[in-house]
Protein backbone atom coordinates (compact mmCIF):
# COMPACT_ATOMS: atom_id res chain seq x y z
CA UNK A 1 0.00 0.00 0.00
CA UNK A 2 1.50 3.09 -0.63
CA UNK A 3 2.01 5.70 1.34
CA UNK A 4 1.07 9.05 1.67
CA UNK A 5 2.50 12.01 3.17
CA UNK A 6 1.87 16.02 2.96
CA UNK A 7 3.76 18.67 2.87
CA UNK A 8 2.32 22.11 3.83
CA UNK A 9 4.07 25.14 2.50
CA UNK A 10 3.44 28.70 3.56
CA UNK A 11 4.99 31.48 1.81
CA UNK A 12 4.60 34.82 0.07
CA UNK A 13 4.57 35.41 -3.83
CA UNK A 14 4.17 38.85 -4.91
CA UNK A 15 2.27 39.49 -8.11
CA UNK A 16 3.19 41.15 -11.28
CA UNK A 17 3.69 45.11 -10.56
CA UNK A 18 4.59 46.01 -14.05
CA UNK A 19 1.91 48.71 -15.38
CA UNK A 20 1.32 50.05 -18.75
CA UNK A 21 -2.42 51.55 -17.88
CA UNK A 22 -3.82 53.45 -15.42
CA UNK A 23 -5.58 51.39 -12.91
CA UNK A 24 -8.39 53.47 -12.01
CA UNK A 25 -8.67 54.05 -8.32
CA UNK A 26 -12.69 53.30 -7.09
CA UNK A 27 -12.67 55.45 -3.93
CA UNK A 28 -13.24 58.72 -5.93
CA UNK A 29 -11.41 58.99 -9.62
CA UNK A 30 -7.60 59.32 -8.44
CA UNK A 31 -5.61 56.61 -10.53
CA UNK A 32 -2.91 54.58 -8.53
CA UNK A 33 -0.30 55.63 -10.38
CA UNK A 34 -0.59 59.23 -8.81
CA UNK A 35 0.02 57.29 -5.49
CA UNK A 36 2.50 55.34 -6.97
CA UNK A 37 5.31 56.69 -3.87
CA UNK A 38 3.00 54.93 -1.31
CA UNK A 39 2.88 51.29 -3.18
CA UNK A 40 6.79 50.96 -2.74
CA UNK A 41 7.91 47.59 -1.38
CA UNK A 42 9.60 47.07 1.66
CA UNK A 43 13.50 46.67 0.21
CA UNK A 44 15.53 44.67 2.75
CA UNK A 45 19.38 46.09 3.92
CA UNK A 46 21.43 44.30 6.32
CA UNK A 47 21.84 47.07 9.08
CA UNK A 48 25.34 46.43 9.38
CA UNK A 49 26.62 46.35 6.19
CA UNK A 50 24.40 49.61 5.17
CA UNK A 51 25.35 52.30 8.57
CA UNK A 52 26.00 54.91 5.70
CA UNK A 53 22.26 54.31 4.32
CA UNK A 54 20.62 55.21 7.70
CA UNK A 55 19.04 58.42 8.08
CA UNK A 56 16.82 57.55 10.97
CA UNK A 57 16.16 54.95 13.72
CA UNK A 58 12.85 54.43 15.37
CA UNK A 59 12.34 52.79 18.35
CA UNK A 60 9.12 51.81 19.52
CA UNK A 61 7.46 49.50 22.24
CA UNK A 62 5.92 46.31 21.01
CA UNK A 63 2.06 44.92 21.89
CA UNK A 64 2.32 41.74 24.21
CA UNK A 65 1.94 38.86 21.81
CA UNK A 66 2.45 35.10 22.17
CA UNK A 67 3.99 35.51 18.62
CA UNK A 68 7.37 35.20 17.33
CA UNK A 69 7.40 39.01 16.26
CA UNK A 70 4.81 40.98 18.33
CA UNK A 71 2.37 43.78 16.56
CA UNK A 72 3.12 47.76 16.36
CA UNK A 73 2.36 49.59 19.81
CA UNK A 74 2.18 53.11 19.78
CA UNK A 75 2.69 53.37 23.81
CA UNK A 76 6.43 54.09 23.56
CA UNK A 77 8.06 55.98 20.77
CA UNK A 78 11.19 57.11 20.09
CA UNK A 79 13.13 58.67 17.17
CA UNK A 80 16.92 59.81 16.49
CA UNK A 81 18.41 61.35 13.46
CA UNK A 82 22.36 60.47 15.11
CA UNK A 83 23.19 57.41 13.77
CA UNK A 84 26.76 57.88 15.04
CA UNK A 85 25.08 58.24 18.75
CA UNK A 86 23.68 54.83 18.42
CA UNK A 87 26.84 53.26 17.02
CA UNK A 88 28.76 54.57 19.66
CA UNK A 89 26.40 53.03 22.03
CA UNK A 90 26.93 49.26 20.25
CA UNK A 91 30.34 49.76 20.49
CA UNK A 92 30.38 49.69 24.11
CA UNK A 93 28.32 47.27 24.46
CA UNK A 94 29.37 43.49 24.30
CA UNK A 95 28.33 41.15 21.58
CA UNK A 96 27.16 37.46 21.22
CA UNK A 97 26.73 35.33 18.90
CA UNK A 98 23.68 33.21 18.66
CA UNK A 99 20.99 33.61 21.17
CA UNK A 100 17.53 32.03 21.68
CA UNK A 101 15.05 33.04 22.75
CA UNK A 102 14.80 36.52 24.01
CA UNK A 103 11.33 38.39 24.47
CA UNK A 104 11.04 41.34 22.86
CA UNK A 105 9.49 44.30 23.86
CA UNK A 106 10.67 47.33 21.85
CA UNK A 107 11.92 46.83 18.21
CA UNK A 108 14.49 49.39 16.62
CA UNK A 109 13.94 49.99 12.70
CA UNK A 110 16.25 51.43 10.70
CA UNK A 111 15.10 53.93 7.38
CA UNK A 112 16.27 56.00 5.26
CA UNK A 113 14.36 58.81 4.49
CA UNK A 114 10.87 57.47 4.71
CA UNK A 115 11.64 54.15 3.62
CA UNK A 116 12.30 51.33 6.26
CA UNK A 117 15.34 48.33 5.42
CA UNK A 118 16.11 46.84 8.62
CA UNK A 119 14.94 46.20 11.97
CA UNK A 120 16.00 44.89 15.46
CA UNK A 121 14.41 43.90 18.72
CA UNK A 122 14.61 44.83 21.70
CA UNK A 123 14.40 42.56 25.26
CA UNK A 124 14.41 44.68 28.03
CA UNK A 125 13.14 42.48 30.82
CA UNK A 126 15.56 39.45 30.55
CA UNK A 127 18.41 41.30 32.59
CA UNK A 128 18.64 43.41 35.38
CA UNK A 129 21.06 45.52 34.13
CA UNK A 130 21.31 44.51 30.51
CA UNK A 131 19.24 45.49 27.52
CA UNK A 132 19.86 42.77 24.64
CA UNK A 133 19.64 44.38 20.97
CA UNK A 134 19.14 41.38 18.63
CA UNK A 135 18.60 40.06 15.15
CA UNK A 136 15.37 38.57 14.17
CA UNK A 137 17.07 35.22 13.45
CA UNK A 138 18.52 35.61 16.96
CA UNK A 139 22.18 35.45 14.95
CA UNK A 140 23.96 37.93 16.84
CA UNK A 141 23.06 40.09 20.23
CA UNK A 142 24.50 43.06 21.89
CA UNK A 143 23.93 43.21 25.59
CA UNK A 144 24.04 47.00 26.41
CA UNK A 145 24.03 48.70 29.92
CA UNK A 146 20.79 49.48 31.00
CA UNK A 147 21.85 52.79 32.19
CA UNK A 148 23.44 53.34 28.87
CA UNK A 149 20.12 52.54 26.92
CA UNK A 150 17.85 55.08 29.01
CA UNK A 151 20.56 57.68 28.36
CA UNK A 152 20.46 57.19 24.70
CA UNK A 153 16.44 57.21 24.95
CA UNK A 154 16.36 60.70 26.97
CA UNK A 155 14.82 63.62 25.22
CA UNK A 156 13.88 61.60 21.81
CA UNK A 157 10.23 60.72 22.37
CA UNK A 158 8.08 61.73 19.78
CA UNK A 159 4.05 61.54 19.25
CA UNK A 160 1.83 59.30 17.40
CA UNK A 161 -1.62 60.52 15.73
CA UNK A 162 -4.20 57.53 14.72
CA UNK A 163 -6.03 56.94 11.68
CA UNK A 164 -8.87 54.64 11.00
CA UNK A 165 -11.07 55.34 7.74
CA UNK A 166 -12.74 53.23 5.00
CA UNK A 167 -12.19 56.80 2.81
CA UNK A 168 -8.91 55.56 0.94
CA UNK A 169 -8.90 58.75 -1.52
CA UNK A 170 -8.52 60.44 1.78
CA UNK A 171 -5.89 58.35 3.40
CA UNK A 172 -3.90 58.33 0.92
CA UNK A 173 -3.66 62.04 0.90
CA UNK A 174 -2.79 62.03 4.05
CA UNK A 175 -0.14 59.61 3.48
CA UNK A 176 1.42 61.49 0.72
CA UNK A 177 1.67 64.18 3.36
CA UNK A 178 3.82 62.39 5.54
CA UNK A 179 5.87 61.45 2.60
CA UNK A 180 6.54 65.18 1.78
CA UNK A 181 6.64 66.30 5.60
CA UNK A 182 9.31 63.14 6.63
CA UNK A 183 6.70 61.42 8.86
CA UNK A 184 7.22 57.86 9.64
CA UNK A 185 3.88 56.03 8.81
CA UNK A 186 3.40 52.74 10.64
CA UNK A 187 0.69 50.20 9.26
CA UNK A 188 -1.68 49.14 12.27
CA UNK A 189 -1.67 45.09 12.21
CA UNK A 190 -5.41 45.38 11.77
CA UNK A 191 -5.47 45.57 8.14
CA UNK A 192 -3.38 44.72 5.14
CA UNK A 193 -0.93 47.67 4.35
CA UNK A 194 -2.06 47.29 0.83
CA UNK A 195 -4.73 49.57 1.56
CA UNK A 196 -1.74 51.59 0.28
CA UNK A 197 -2.63 50.87 -3.41
CA UNK A 198 -5.18 48.29 -3.76
CA UNK A 199 -9.44 49.41 -2.57
CA UNK A 200 -9.75 45.17 -1.81
CA UNK A 201 -8.75 41.84 -1.79
CA UNK A 202 -10.85 38.33 -2.48
CA UNK A 203 -9.90 34.78 -1.66
CA UNK A 204 -8.89 32.45 -4.71
CA UNK A 205 -8.81 28.98 -4.00
CA UNK A 206 -7.77 26.42 -6.50
CA UNK A 207 -7.69 22.68 -6.17
CA UNK A 208 -6.93 20.14 -8.46
CA UNK A 209 -5.85 16.09 -8.61
CA UNK A 210 -3.12 14.36 -10.16
CA UNK A 211 -0.82 17.34 -10.27
CA UNK A 212 1.53 19.71 -7.95
CA UNK A 213 -0.42 23.20 -9.57
CA UNK A 214 1.28 25.93 -7.28
CA UNK A 215 4.24 26.45 -10.39
CA UNK A 216 2.00 26.29 -13.23
CA UNK A 217 -0.67 28.28 -11.72
CA UNK A 218 1.46 31.04 -10.78
CA UNK A 219 2.81 31.71 -14.37
CA UNK A 220 -0.74 31.53 -15.78
CA UNK A 221 -1.35 34.28 -13.85
CA UNK A 222 1.43 36.31 -14.40
CA UNK A 223 1.08 35.41 -18.10
CA UNK A 224 -3.01 36.75 -18.73
CA UNK A 225 -2.49 39.45 -16.19
CA UNK A 226 0.91 40.55 -17.24
CA UNK A 227 -0.58 44.50 -17.75
CA UNK A 228 -2.02 44.51 -14.55
CA UNK A 229 -1.59 46.21 -11.34
CA UNK A 230 -2.41 43.15 -8.45
CA UNK A 231 -0.70 41.17 -5.79
CA UNK A 232 -0.55 37.86 -4.54
CA UNK A 233 -0.22 36.34 -1.26
CA UNK A 234 -0.19 32.88 -0.33
CA UNK A 235 -1.48 31.45 2.70
CA UNK A 236 -1.76 28.03 2.36
CA UNK A 237 -0.28 25.19 -0.04
CA UNK A 238 -0.84 21.53 0.00
CA UNK A 239 0.74 18.61 -1.75
CA UNK A 240 -0.47 15.30 -0.92
CA UNK A 241 1.63 12.68 -2.93
CA UNK A 242 2.83 9.11 -2.75
CA UNK A 243 6.15 7.97 -1.19
CA UNK A 244 8.86 8.37 -3.36
CA UNK A 245 7.23 11.87 -4.75
CA UNK A 246 6.87 11.08 -8.15
CA UNK A 247 2.44 11.61 -8.47
CA UNK A 248 0.56 13.58 -6.97
CA UNK A 249 -3.10 12.99 -5.59
CA UNK A 250 -3.87 16.31 -4.54
CA UNK A 251 -3.34 19.86 -4.58
CA UNK A 252 -4.94 22.63 -3.25
CA UNK A 253 -3.85 26.47 -3.27
CA UNK A 254 -5.26 29.15 -1.57
CA UNK A 255 -4.04 32.60 -1.88
CA UNK A 256 -5.31 36.26 -1.30
CA UNK A 257 -5.55 38.57 -4.23
CA UNK A 258 -5.05 42.76 -3.43
CA UNK A 259 -6.32 44.46 -6.28
CA UNK A 260 -9.02 47.58 -7.30
CA UNK A 261 -12.04 46.44 -8.34
CA UNK A 262 -12.41 46.59 -12.51
CA UNK A 263 -9.40 43.53 -11.59
CA UNK A 264 -11.57 41.71 -9.66
CA UNK A 265 -14.22 41.67 -12.39
CA UNK A 266 -12.05 40.97 -15.28
CA UNK A 267 -10.23 38.20 -13.08
CA UNK A 268 -11.86 34.44 -14.85
CA UNK A 269 -9.03 31.79 -13.87
CA UNK A 270 -10.59 28.43 -13.08
CA UNK A 271 -11.48 28.18 -9.42
CA UNK A 272 -13.67 29.23 -5.97
CA UNK A 273 -13.57 33.01 -6.15
CA UNK A 274 -14.67 34.76 -3.36
CA UNK A 275 -16.78 38.13 -3.10
CA UNK A 276 -15.19 41.52 -3.05
CA UNK A 277 -13.81 43.25 0.27
CA UNK A 278 -13.26 46.55 0.42
CA UNK A 279 -10.80 47.73 2.49
CA UNK A 280 -9.91 50.11 5.10
CA UNK A 281 -6.89 52.08 6.08
CA UNK A 282 -5.74 52.05 9.93
CA UNK A 283 -2.15 53.40 10.34
CA UNK A 284 0.01 55.59 12.51
CA UNK A 285 1.99 58.76 12.06
CA UNK A 286 4.86 59.29 14.00
CA UNK A 287 6.48 62.46 14.81
CA UNK A 288 6.99 65.99 16.86
CA UNK A 289 3.58 67.02 17.98
CA UNK A 290 3.77 70.05 15.53
CA UNK A 291 3.22 68.52 12.40
CA UNK A 292 1.46 65.71 13.70
CA UNK A 293 -1.26 68.72 14.91
CA UNK A 294 -1.38 69.88 11.38
CA UNK A 295 -2.15 66.99 9.61
CA UNK A 296 -5.66 67.59 8.29
CA UNK A 297 -9.13 65.83 9.62
CA UNK A 298 -10.74 62.73 8.28
CA UNK A 299 -14.33 63.61 8.43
Amino acid sequence: MKKLSSILLFFLIFGCREETEKQENLSDGITSEEYSDISENYVFKPYEDNKSYCTKILINSLKKSKERFPPFSPLMLFESTQISTFEDLLESSEKTSYCCCPTPNLEISFYNNNSEFDSYLVDTIEFKNKVRIFDKGYQFSYLVNKKKWKEYLKDKKIKNRHYRTSDLAAARKIYNICLENNLIVKNAPTVSKHWMSYDGEFTFIVEEKGKKIAEDFHLELKKKYSEKNFKTQFIYQKHIYNEDKSKYYQSRIELIIFCNKDFYNAFDLQGKKSKFRKTKADFFILGPNKKLEALPDIK
